[in-house]
């Protein structure tokens, strides 16, 4: 993975004419879990001598080549940077499909796209400071501690004693400030809210178990009176069912960080509305044509892939995965979609249901009709997964979640359910 390589680059498009072509400084692996698991069909860095335009995206030097080797769909990316760019998330990532190949041999379908960094035509380089949510373990000179987690500082790349004081600074009083909030909107002064909003709904659309612990970034410009902006949104491979917590389109499968407690503000709630009156309008574009046409796109390159890294036995049972894969992720997308649709802009009042294990560290979500019991399959489903189930609220009462009517936000232990005796 630490390997680097020089080269040049050609992109051709689809009708033989050349796109684009440049000299790579660099091409280096990237990621992670992804590297080190799942086979050898992997993504890359690709830094070039000078900045040029891909494929009909903006000119930049740096591109990632996602494999999307977890996502039989290969759509869960690109369909979440669509919708980040359709709703306005700030520097949502742009994308094309593409195929590689190196040094004269076929590599696969990979997803050609811009990275999250600060540069012309990326992150716009009036800002200063780039911050990723990170739980793993990160070098003190390159992070920032707060109550919600570690930080990973990406940019400035280099940065001073100075600059680490203030940024590390700035993030620790914005957490406290949402943390520590009571009847107070004192965050609307250290965060743009309306970003943190759309953020937000991309972790509840997508429904990723790594949501609010990686790949979650966030920018700001130097040390002037500007606010922490959140975004680009970025990787969602376990995405949309892939992983285990997140198959009950009813309950929201990650841990929220500072959205937990920004949810209490009446003020955030609103701008949550607010944005999902925007997902509403833009729904529609992202419906069975959407999805009809990416399998069109991918189907010949799919197939190619698949017997490439000997993932499928033949071109006919590639052919069916990528259909039987995408018509799961549109049915996940939009069954998700419209119930989070019917939660902040429909007619009936939803309640937040957090579920918490015991010693009060949340960990699931859902939301339930006002007047109504936390839905069976809901329960089911918390079971299965973490072997508990909801049984008492934060003040001690127990409670049977079979009966028990939520009228409003509210916090529910889980606890493992007593076995009976013989």
């Amino acid at each position: 993975k630490g390997n680097e390589e020089r080269g040049n680059l050609i992109c051709i498009t689809a009708d033989g004419v050349v796109d684009s072509q440049s000299v790579i400084s660099k091409i280096k692996g990237r990621g992670n879990t992804s590297w080190s698991s799942n086979g050898e069909r992997n993504q890359y860095n690709i830094r070039l001598k000078e900045v040029a335009g891909v494929l009909g995206m903006k000119s930049a030097r740096n591109w990632v080549l996602q494999s999307n080797k977890f996502d039989n769909s290969m759509m869960k990316n690109k369909l979440s940077y669509d919708l980040a760019k359709e709703i306005g998330v700030p520097y949502a990532i742009d994308s094309r499909f593409a195929d590689l190949y190196c040094n004269g041999e076929y590599m696969g379908a990979y997803l050609i796209c811009e990275k999250v960094e600060i540069a012309d035509n990326r992150i716009d380089p009036h800002n200063k400071y780039l911050v990723e949510r990170d739980d793993r373990e990160l070098l003190p000179e390159k992070s920032v501690e707060t109550v919600y987690g570690p930080f990973a500082v990406h940019s400035p790349e280099n940065m001073t004693e100075g600059e680490h004081e203030y940024i590390a600074d700035y993030m620790r009083r914005t957490a406290e400030s949402i943390a520590y909030m009571i009847d107070s909107d004192d965050y609307v002064n250290y965060i743009d809210s309306q970003s943190f909003a759309k953020l937000y709904a991309m972790n509840e659309i997508s429904n990723d178990p790594d949501a609010n612990r990686l790949s979650s970034f966030f920018y700001k410009e130097d040390e002037s009176d500007s606010k922490l902006i959140a975004g680009p949104v970025w990787d969602f491979d376990w995405a949309y069912g892939y992983d285990v917590r997140s198959r009950e389109i009813r309950v929201s499968g990650f841990e929220e960080g500072w959205f937990e407690d920004l949810y209490k503000s009446r003020a955030f709630r609103d701008e949550l509305r607010n944005v999902f009156e925007e997902i509403k309008a833009v729904y529609p574009r992202f419906n069975g044509e959407y999805f009809d046409n990416a399998k069109t796109q991918l189907m010949a390159s799919y197939g190619m892939t698949m017997i490439r890294w000997q993932e499928a036995e033949s071109v006919e049972a590639a052919s069916a995965l990528l259909n039987t894969s995408v018509d799961n992720l549109q049915n996940n997308f939009s069954s998700r979609t419209e119930y989070l649709l019917e939660v902040f802009c429909g007619e009936q009042e939803y309640h937040k249901v957090n579920f918490v294990y015991p010693g009060g560290k949340e960990f699931n979500h859902t939301y339930v009709e006002d007047g109504t019991t936390i839905p069976e399959e809901c329960v089911n489903h918390i079971y299965e997964v973490y072997g508990c189930v909801p049984c008492r609220l934060e003040d001690d009462t127990e409670i049977d979640w079979s009966t028990y009517v939520i009228s409003e936000d509210i916090a529910i232990e889980c606890r493992a359910p007593e076995l009976e005796e013989e």
